[in-house]
């Protein structure tokens, strides 16, 4: 039962909730196993444990609740950071066609370039620039 209650901590308001809808639970069944009238005490305690549990699941309930709402600038972000998407996107087709002629003349670089490491060099720049603009 401690591991379980570790266990059921970790989840906050809802786990407390849990454990105690549990005691109250064995405390109930163990009330009806015993011979002659229930005792007050217990009835009452168990009461105080469900209103308990009850008030705690109500609680939980309107705060997870209330986290899901929705930032009254949300929709201004959502709007700013398509801008900034559409911005990039601009900025990126500009560098796009701007690189085109270096991307398109490579075989006329290369061609007037002898075979060794500077040629080597500016192959692989050339290509790392393809890769990087596509």
């Amino acid at each position: 039962m401690a591991d379980f209650a570790l266990k059921a901590l970790e989840f906050g308001v809802l786990g407390l909730c849990a454990i105690t809808l549990l005691l109250v639970y064995g405390v109930l069944q163990a009330e009806q196993k015993r011979e002659g009238t229930p005792r007050q005490g217990i009835l009452q305690a168990s009461y105080v444990f469900m209103a308990f549990s009850l008030v705690l699941a109500v609680l939980n309930g309107y705060v997870q609740l209330r986290g899901q709402e929705v930032p009254p600038n949300a929709a201004q972000n959502v709007a700013a950071l398509e801008a900034r998407l559409r911005a990039s996107e601009d900025k990126l087709l500009q560098i796009r066609s701007a690189a085109a002629p270096i991307l398109n003349a490579r075989g006329n670089i290369l061609q007037g370039l002898p075979p060794g490491p500077a040629r080597d060099t500016l192959l692989t720049l050339v290509d790392s620039l393809r890769e990087t603009l596509q």
